[in-house]
């Protein structure tokens, strides 16, 4: 597909792509929830690895998804979840809280955000 926009698609996809890399900066949250809620490192671990087993099942959600609605929609669900997944974050007090809001919920919302900015910015380069 050639299009005179698809420099501008390539950058916006990029962008999204380094806000969505933030799920990976949990190794900065790791110590000061630790100091603060006396938990243990196999439990802050966890949190990382049920936000990957999230982003796995985001990434084939993302694949039922687009297809049917569109690049647009999948985007914009992907940011509402980890907008909720965040700010609700903020708020733990529990390992279960964060679990879910960290984990399940941000961890689900970029593996939809991922693939979809993968696989429909890269039909605009299918030449190169």
């Amino acid at each position: 597909m050639k299009n005179k926009f698809r420099l501008g698609y390539g950058i916006t996809g990029f962008i999204l792509l380094i806000f969505l890399g933030m799920i990976y900066a949990w190794s900065i949250f790791i110590k000061p929830l630790e100091m603060e809620f006396g938990w243990l490192r196999s439990q802050t671990s966890l949190i990382f690895t049920i936000s990957m087993i999230g982003f796995c099942v985001g990434n084939l959600a993302a694949g039922q998804i687009t297809p049917k609605t569109s690049p647009r929609v999948s985007i914009l669900i992907a940011a509402v979840v980890i907008g909720i997944g965040f700010i609700a974050s903020s708020f733990t007090s529990s390992l279960p809280w964060i679990y879910i809001s960290y984990g399940v919920a941000c961890g689900f919302a970029v593996g939809i955000g991922a693939n979809t900015i993968l696989s429909t910015t890269l039909k605009w380069f299918a030449d190169r």
